[in-house]
C-alpha cells in the first residue's frame, strides 16, 4: 500500500511540476500528462512501475468518460447542429476507412492489421477534444457543437465495434451465431437498464431531487452497476458505462447538469492518470518494424483527416467560417482507438507489437494535433471568410 502511495505521489508531483513549466512556457498542458509517464514510467526512471494499478485507474476515467456521453446525449441529439454532423461523420468516417486500407496496402501489413487500422483511425479523442474547448472559453459554440456531435457519432461508432470484436468466439474468426448472441445480450443489458430506471430508479430519484450530493453518488453507483453488468455479459465496462447515461437521460435538465458538473471533476483526474499511463505504456523499440506504418498514419491523421472533413463540411455548406477549425481539433486518434486496437490484440487477430505501433501513432498525433489547435490563428481565417 505504501508503494501504491508514493508511486501515486510522485505521479501527482511530477505531473504539477511539468505543468506549472508547460504553462509559464505557453505550451499545451495535455502533454504534461503523457510526459509524466514517459519520464517516471518503467521505460523512463522506472519510479513509477505499477502500471497495472493505473491503468485500472485510468479505465474508470473511460468509464465515467462514456458516462457522461451518454448523460449529455439527451441534449446534444436534439440540437440543430447534430443531425448534420452526424451525417458528415458517418461519411467522413467511410473514406477514413477506406484511406486506412490503402495505408496498410502502402506499407505492407496484413489484410486484419488493415482493417483495424481503418477502423482507428476513424476515431477522434473526445478527451483531447472536449479538454481543448473547455480551456478555450472563448471557443466559437458551433465548433463546439459540431465538435460534440462528431465526437458523439465516433463514440457510438467504436462501441459498435467493440460489440463486434467481443463477439470473436475463436482466435481470428468472427462467429456469426455468436455475434448474434452477443448483439441479444446487448439489447438485454439496454432493455433492462430502462425498465429499472422507470420502475425502480425514477421513484428513488424523487425521493432525493433536492439533494444534489445524494444524486451524484445515486447517478455515479447506476454508473458502475452496469459497467459491472455489462462486464458479466463479456461487454466491455465502457458500454455499460455509456448505456447507464443514455438511461438517466429521463432526469429534468437542471439536475442533470448538476451530474454532469459533480462528475466532471472526477473524472479529469482520472483522466489525468489516463494519459500517464499512455505515456508509460509507450515503447520506441518498434519504430524500426513499423517505421513506415507509423510515419504514414501520423501525416495522415494529423493532415489529410482534417481534410476529408473539410471537404464534407463544404460540400454541405455547414459554418464555413469555422470548419476549418472544427477539422483540425479532430486531427487525432482517440483512446478508443486504443481500446479496440488492444481488444484486437488480446483475441488474437493482431499482434501486441502492431497494438504498440498503434498507440505510437495516437501519442504523437495528440501531441502535434494540441500544437497546431493551440498556434494555428483560427480566427484569422475566420475574418477572412466572413469579408470574402
Amino acid at each position: 500500500m505504501d508503494d501504491i502511495i508514493f508511486q501515486l505521489s510522485i505521479v501527482i508531483i511530477v505531473t504539477t511540476i511539468l505543468s506549472i513549466i508547460l504553462e509559464l512556457s505557453k505550451q499545451p498542458i495535455l502533454i504534461a500528462f503523457i510526459f509524466s509517464g514517459l519520464i517516471v514510467g518503467p521505460h523512463g526512471l522506472g519510479l513509477v512501475n505499477n502500471t497495472a494499478f493505473f491503468q485500472a485507474i485510468g479505465q474508470i476515467g473511460i468509464i465515467l468518460l462514456l458516462y457522461l456521453i451518454g448523460l449529455e446525449l439527451k441534449t446534444k441529439i436534439f440540437s440543430g447542429t447534430f443531425g448534420k454532423g452526424t451525417l458528415i461523420t458517418f461519411l467522413a468516417s467511410a473514406v477514413i476507412f477506406v484511406c486506412g486500407l490503402g495505408i496498410g496496402f502502402i506499407t505492407q501489413i496484413g489484410l486484419t492489421e488493415s482493417l483495424y487500422l481503418g477502423m482507428v483511425l476513424i476515431f477522434s479523442s473526445t478527451v483531447v477534444v472536449m479538454k481543448l474547448l473547455n480551456d478555450q472559453k472563448d471557443a466559437n459554440p458551433y465548433v463546439r457543437q459540431y465538435c460534440i456531435a462528431a465526437l458523439i457519432t465516433q463514440d457510438i461508432l467504436a462501441i459498435m465495434i467493440l460489440l463486434f470484436i467481443s463477439s470473436t468466439r475463436q482466435v481470428g474468426y468472427f462467429g456469426f451465431f455468436e455475434g448474434i448472441k452477443f448483439f441479444i445480450e446487448g439489447i438485454f443489458v439496454f432493455l433492462l437498464a430502462f425498465v429499472l430506471q422507470k420502475f425502480v430508479l425514477k421513484g428513488i430519484a424523487r425521493k432525493i431531487f433536492h439533494k444534489p450530493d445524494i444524486m451524484f453518488l445515486l447517478g455515479l453507483a447506476w454508473c458502475f452497476l452496469f459497467a459491472e453488468v455489462a462486464e458479466f455479459f463479456n461487454f466491455s465496462r465502457e458500454i455499460g458505462a455509456f448505456i447507464a447515461g443514455i438511461s438517466l437521460t429521463f432526469l429534468p435538465s437542471y439536475k442533470l447538469r448538476v451530474i454532469v458538473k459533480k462528475s466532471e471533476t472526477i473524472r479529469d483526474f482520472f483522466m489525468i492518470l489516463f494519459f500517464f499511463v499512455l505515456g508509460a505504456n509507450i515503447e520506441f523499440t518498434h519504430l524500426e518494424q513499423f517505421g513506415p506504418l507509423i510515419a504514414v498514419s501520423i501525416l495522415f491523421v494529423v493532415i489529410v483527416k482534417p481534410i476529408i472533413f473539410k471537404l464534407f463540411f463544404n460540400w454541405f455548406k455547414v459554418v464555413p467560417n469555422e470548419n476549418l477549425e472544427i477539422s483540425v481539433r479532430l486531427g487525432q486518434l482517440s483512446e478508443f482507438s486504443v481500446i479496440v486496437i488492444l481488444l484486437g490484440a488480446s483475441t488474437g487477430h493482431i499482434s501486441m507489437n502492431f497494438a504498440m505501433a498503434i498507440q505510437i501513432v495516437m501519442f504523437l498525433s495528440i501531441i502535434i494535433s494540441t500544437y497546431l489547435v493551440q498556434y494555428i490563428p483560427f480566427y484569422k481565417f475566420n475574418k477572412t471568410s466572413k469579408n470574402s
